[in-house]
């Protein structure tokens, strides 16, 4: 097998073969190999061997189970994703989610749970998890530089 082919076969997951469009409505189960993007409606649950992108438009009202999440429009619903999930702006999640890794960039709603888990294993031991606050005004602030997240009610005291 040349090297070219292996690279490709690792990512083959992550491949958008599958893409629910504006105005389409779709009641049930979807169940995809690889990625998906929706720009539709879907009331049910999603699940995914790669990636789920909900566009700006698109909502999902019901459960995802995939590797990665990126929300760029609405969900109401629990997500499970067990590498990734991104709230990119403008984007509205209500519900409970499980992941390795969260950004949440400014603008997004986020109301609900969420738990970070440990579920990959690098040679060095198990990696942590991690929370980006993306502010596009200031810089990236993380665990490590001693910040803390307040609400807009605590800062005002």
């Amino acid at each position: 097998m040349k090297k070219e082919e292996s690279v490709n076969m690792k990512n083959d997951n992550k491949e958008l073969n599958t893409i629910i469009g504006k105005g389409s409505v779709i009641n049930g189960k979807v169940s995809i190999q690889n990625s998906i993007r929706i720009e539709g409606r879907i009331i049910g649950e999603v699940s995914s061997t790669g990636t789920v992108t909900i566009g700006s438009k698109g909502e999902i009202e019901g459960d995802i189970i995939a590797v990665d999440a990126i929300v760029g429009g609405k969900v109401k619903g629990s997500m499970k994703a067990s590498e990734k999930i991104i709230l990119e702006a403008n984007s509205i999640f209500i519900g409970d989610m499980q992941t390795a890794k969260l950004t949440i960039n400014e603008g997004a709603m986020f109301e609900g749970k969420c738990c970070m888990t440990e579920e990959k294993e690098k040679p060095g031991g198990k990696v942590k998890s991690e929370v980006k606050l993306v502010d596009e005004n200031k810089s990236l602030k993380t665990p490590e530089n001693n910040y803390s997240v307040k609400s807009n009610n605590e800062q005002k005291k």
